[in-house]
Formats: C-alpha cells, sequence, structure tokens
C-alpha cells in the first residue's frame, strides 16, 4: 500500500506484506524493486518514504538493502522513518 501522504504532500510507502506461504523467496525484493521504479518513473517522485518497527529486522533489511537510510525521525511512538532519494530523470 502506498500513496501520497496528504500532510506532507510525501509518497510513502505504508504496507508492505508478503503472505507467510510465500516469504523467503526473494518475492518480497522483487515485488518492492517493482514498486520503486512505479514511484519514480510513473509518479514522478524524487523520494519516496517508509517506516518500521525496531524488532521488524527484515523490513529494515530490505527496505536499507534498496538504499532507504534512516532521516532521524520515528512516528507512532515507534516506527523509525527511512527515505529514499533520487533523481528523477525528465525526458524530452
Amino acid at each position: 500500500m502506498f500513496g501520497k501522504d496528504i500532510d506532507d504532500n510525501k509518497i510513502w510507502i505504508t504496507r508492505f506484506i508478503i503472505d507467510k506461504n510465500y516469504q523467503n523467496k526473494g518475492l518480497g525484493g522483487t515485488a518492492l524493486n517493482l514498486l520503486i521504479n512505479y514511484i519514480k518513473n510513473t509518479l514522478k517522485s524524487n523520494e519516496i518514504y517508509s517506516s518500521y518497527v525496531e524488532d521488524n529486522k527484515v523490513s529494515s533489511y530490505i527496505l536499507k538493502k534498496r538504499s532507504f537510510k534512516p532521516n532521524g525521525k520515528v512516528i507512532d511512538g515507534n516506527e523509525k522513518v527511512l527515505v529514499l532519494k533520487f533523481k528523477v530523470i525528465q525526458t524530452i
């Protein structure tokens, strides 16, 4: 689940869930790569935000492996915010 936050006007991946029957098969990473490319190319965004709770090591790993970086913010009391920044290539 992703979209533009009405409060800060930023693109957020708010939920990213893989059914337990399909976990540990690389599908999450592949799906996340596809989602990042979709947001980058279709929505023309140069930043994507997400968050994770500290005890969710898998979520932390999969986001950081794709270059999401902590921005020092915490939301909802215990969710650490990460941001992925990239340049949007404009075509003529």
